[in-house]
């Protein structure tokens, strides 16, 4: 690398299948920090509850989300063999077999603080005029348009925590 340059690592809507396999996400984030040394890491991923062993809490969840998923964008007919994968594998697999895991913001930024991250905070992104999207603690959090406003997915930003003096309490949010 020439000096200036720095390494971006995008996880779109990656981590999230990992979780399947015990420790394997861990050891990818332990990765990415110590052998790759990327500079800032973004996460976006689905802001839902859908990685509970309980089957009906699962499957209300999972039918309130997407719900609103499909309720604010016409989504489903452009992408309908995607959706119905997901729905059906995270309602209907258990075990190693149910690889859709989605996990709620707060579960995700506990995560990635104990495996070495915190919030990049230069991380800026707009904001919409139709008040369907919000930045928290500079964590860009997608919603749906109904009254009561669902969070669907996060956008965020992460570097690596480099110096013990860094605490996680600036990373509340």
């Amino acid at each position: 690398m020439r000096d200036g340059e720095f390494v971006v690592v995008n996880c779109m809507l990656v981590f999230s299948k990992i979780l399947s396999e015990a420790l394997a996400l861990e050891k990818l984030l332990q990765r990415v920090r110590d052998v790759m040394r990327v500079d800032v890491m973004i996460v976006v991923e689905h802001d839902a509850n859908h990685n509970q062993s309980d089957f009906l809490l699962r499957f209300n969840e999972s039918l309130r989300y997407y719900s609103s998923l499909f309720g604010q964008y016409d989504l489903f007919n452009d992408s309908e063999p995607y959706y119905r994968y997901q729905i059906c594998n995270m309602v209907a697999c258990e075990g190693s077999n149910r690889v859709e895991r989605h996990q709620t913001w707060a579960q995700w930024k506990s995560l990635l603080i104990h495996c070495g991250f915190s919030i990049f905070n230069s991380f800026i992104i707009w904001e919409n005029e139709e008040d369907e999207e919000w930045m928290e603690h500079g964590i860009l959090v997608i919603t749906s348009g109904e009254t009561e406003k669902r969070p669907l997915f996060f956008v965020s930003a992460w570097e690596i925590l480099t110096s013990p003096s860094k605490s996680s309490d600036s990373n509340e949010g």
